[in-house]
């Protein structure tokens, strides 16, 4: 085999095991949640699955900070595959609680934004809340997805694809600038 078709081989071998999982999230915790039910089951019935390790998403609703200790209500949104970012266009199928070993500032962490967490399954009894059937994920890993900071005009345009915006992309103002009247 000559040098060419060897780098040929070890460039495609490194970038399909790097290029499956461009998320957040390591490797070790994916792993970890390879074989999680669906949220639905989980849902149902959390204390089934004391100690399984899960990969959820969603949207924030509340965090409060407490001796040390936080808690994060999310909505749960179904997650890309690819990225971990949870899909906010898709229904929800129900909310669950992150619990982390840590404080978390909740003006950070605020109502609305978009959240990745890993961790195992904890009985709603250790936690010593009054709602035993929402699900409770002991906190591992978690990943706050920033807000998208588009200009507000871009929202007001309709793209379909990125071949419709090759001519007049989103953004493309010469006017603003200075390739005004008779920069050429």
């Amino acid at each position: 085999m000559s040098i060419a078709k060897k780098i040929l081989v070890l460039f495609l071998l490194i970038n399909t095991t790097v290029g499956c999982s461009i998320g957040p999230i390591t490797a070790s915790q994916r792993f970890k949640a390879r074989k999680q039910p669906p949220f639905s089951l989980l849902a149902s019935r959390p204390t089934a699955f004391v100690g399984q390790h899960v990969l959820l998403g969603g949207i924030i609703q509340r965090c409060t900070t407490q001796g040390g200790e936080s808690l994060i209500l999310i909505i749960q949104k179904p997650l890309d595959q690819a990225t971990d970012q949870p899909i906010v266009k898709t229904p929800s199928k129900g909310k669950f609680y992150f619990w982390y070993k840590g404080k978390i500032d909740p003006k950070v962490y605020s109502t609305g934004k978009m959240i990745t967490v890993t961790g195992k399954v904890v009985s709603p009894f250790k936690m010593k809340l009054d709602t035993s059937s929402l699900l409770i994920i002991e906190g591992e890993e978690f990943f706050l997805w920033p807000k998208e900071s588009l200009p507000s005009y871009a929202s007001k345009i309709p793209t379909r694809s990125i071949l419709e915006n090759i001519w007049e992309p989103v953004g493309f103002e010469p006017w603003a600038t200075g390739w005004g009247e008779g920069w050429w």
